[in-house]
């Protein structure tokens, strides 16, 4: 042994930032422990993976709240018609 800790967070992995609808090329910035990072949409790129891990979970939450969304318009709409 070298005598190091292996740090999984710094390794790296292949990410490519999403393109939104519209075209719009907002870049994405994302930031660690003080550590910023910015990427460009529809780049392939190899990042770490403390950054790759926040990505991963603001994706997540923005699902979530899009499927919310949906439901309550869902829920709305059924209200309206049992009016």
């Amino acid at each position: 042994m070298d005598g190091k800790v292996k740090n999984d967070n710094e390794e790296l992995v292949a990410y490519t930032a999403p393109l939104l609808p519209g075209g719009a090329r907002q870049d994405v910035t994302v930031a660690v422990n003080g550590e910023l990072l910015q990427l460009k949409r529809g780049v392939a790129v190899d990042i770490k993976r403390k950054f790759w891990k926040v990505l991963r979970d603001a994706d997540r939450q923005a699902v979530a709240a899009y499927r919310y969304q949906d439901q309550a318009q869902e829920a709305g709409r059924r209200a309206i018609a049992n009016f």
